[in-house]
């Protein structure tokens, strides 16, 4: 069996957007290490659950963070 996480960016008041963008970053390197299979970052446009407004450009900074995490946009 092999798991994977389903993300949004939602966004926090009481984090900085840097500190979120870190910590996620940190987050998936983690699951990395665990040996999880895939990330999968949702696509929302102009609402809260859109911290992250270019997918690819972020997926990017997690491709630098990670080796075997099978990366993904979801639209």
């Amino acid at each position: 069996m092999k798991f994977g996480i389903f993300d949004h960016m939602e966004r926090r008041d009481d984090v900085s957007l840097g500190k979120q963008f870190e910590e996620r970053l940190q987050l998936l390197a983690r699951a990395d290490e665990l040996g999880f299979y895939g990330y999968h970052l949702a696509e929302h446009h102009q609402e809260p659950l859109a911290q992250a407004p270019s997918q690819s450009v972020f997926l990017a900074a997690a491709a630098r963070h990670t080796k075997g995490l099978k990366l993904g946009a979801l639209v």
